[in-house]
């Protein structure tokens, strides 16, 4: 393709988004409008084929490999997540090894940061570093954002999603461990011991919250003051979550098991179903703090397109759109 042709295709890539000006005038980031969902779409391992989606919210309309498209190449392989941080948009690219930053008006590749093993996910500490998890590297990465790597950290097993408060960074290991890094000191300074397999957490109030594996059932746990207390145990029910988030509009709390979205009370009571897919693989799950909304992932068989399905705060079905393959993390910004 000539270069005049890619410009006119970049051109009317960015309308359809809603980030192209005639006057040429540097406009707002489309992402930080808040009425996109970035859907990030692993593709097939080792396929390199791995690229994201932008889910248009005031139309419903979902733009497949934005990344291709507007850059002309291929992202990399397994795009595990997406932050935005100092008005770029980081796409950490796990089985690549990098993080990719782009501009957050037309997506154009800006720069890279690489040499990690398998980077999973990225948590901002300042304007100038972060943290980055990984998956084989039995390490957290140190990052600047112009320097690149600049210290690591040993943890045991590999850690995943991060949180931070105030004054530090909780980050959760599927080994058993949460571990905490102070913004002040700039070094890893608690650890405290729960179940395996936690993946995810989450700030919410003055706590962390977690959700990790007992035998073949989950179990949450609240974290206060670096103290942690079993919240809900799911033994009772027989039940092992996939996902879960917090619905702030609700007031409640949601969690995914495979084709089921169940709903109960900021104190974990009167646990229900609120909506069901039977054909589904429900991966990963995104709430808007704003109005309610519920945004699953549905990676369907792991080798074919997926889907997002989108619930309104009622958890009624609104819409679904065909995703790339495997979509998982979602990034809303608000």
């Amino acid at each position: 393709m000539s270069n005049i042709l890619r410009n006119i295709s970049i051109c009317l890539l960015l309308l359809f988004l809603g980030s192209c000006k005639p006057n040429g005038e540097k406009k707002v980031s489309a992402v930080a409008a808040g009425s996109k969902l970035i859907v990030c779409c692993e593709g097939n391992f080792g396929w390199g084929n791995s690229d994201f989606d932008i889910y248009n919210l005031r139309t419903n309309e979902l733009n497949k490999n934005v990344y291709k498209a507007v850059n002309n190449a291929s992202l990399g392989d397994v795009l595990q997540s997406a932050s935005l941080w100092n008005g770029y948009l980081y796409l950490v690219v796990n089985n690549s090894g990098k993080i990719v930053a782009l501009d957050t008006i037309d997506y154009t590749r800006q720069d890279a940061i690489s040499g990690f093993n398998s980077p999973r996910y990225m948590q901002a500490i300042n304007n100038q570093k972060a943290l980055v998890t990984d998956l084989y590297a039995n390490k957290v990465y140190l990052i600047d954002r112009t320097k690149g790597i600049e210290q690591t950290f040993p943890v045991r097993g590999f850690c995943e999603g991060m949180a931070a408060s105030d004054d530090e960074i909780a980050i959760a290991c599927t080994r058993g461990a949460i571990y905490f890094f102070n913004k002040n000191q700039m070094q890893i300074s608690d650890t405290i011991e729960l179940e395996k397999g936690s993946k995810k957490i989450i700030r919410l109030g003055s706590s962390f919250y977690t959700m990790s594996l007992k035998e073949s059932k989950s179990i949450m746990y609240e974290i206060q003051n670096k103290q942690a207390s079993v919240t809900w145990d799911t033994s009772v029910f027989d039940n092992q979550y996939v996902g879960f988030a917090f619905n702030k509009v609700k007031n409640e709390w949601l969690f995914i098991q495979s084709s089921t979205l169940y709903s109960m009370s900021r104190d974990f009571k009167n646990l229900k179903v609120e909506y069901s897919n039977p054909s589904a693989n429900f991966y990963s799950i995104t709430v808007n703090s704003t109005n309610g909304e519920v945004y699953i992932s549905n990676a369907k068989d792991y080798v074919s397109a997926g889907e997002i399905i989108r619930l309104s705060a009622e958890y009624e079905f609104i819409h679904s759109a065909t995703t790339g393959i495997i979509p998982g993390y979602t990034l809303l910004v608000e």
